[in-house]
């Protein structure tokens, strides 16, 4: 999506607002997805994004809309490091907040 788009623009004012203050934004999502954790590159590459995410002034509103559309649709959770957790860990948090 290019940054003049129709659909990037109705965020600045949108309920997801909060996308145009992020981290990671113009950046390649393909950093956000690492191939796999298994090898030593793709456990680097998490540790990267995490940082990104981890430093981002809306990183807990993007949590809270990973979360919500895991809930929605599970077969989201499969891929891709959002809010700064991996899929695995958000499955672990959406476990522990349903107690």
């Amino acid at each position: 999506m290019s940054r003049g788009s129709t659909a990037e623009t109705s965020y600045a004012t949108g309920p997801e607002s909060w996308r145009m203050q992020a981290a990671c934004r113009g950046m390649d999502t393909e950093h956000f997805y690492p191939v796999s954790l298994v090898s030593t590159d793709g456990q680097a590459q998490a540790a990267e994004a995490k940082a990104i995410c981890w430093a981002c002034p809306v990183r807990r509103p993007c949590l809270r809309n990973a979360l919500d559309i895991e809930r929605r649709e599970p077969e989201s959770r499969v891929h891709g490091i959002r809010g700064g957790y991996l899929p695995s860990e958000r499955i672990v948090l959406m476990r522990r907040w349903a107690r």
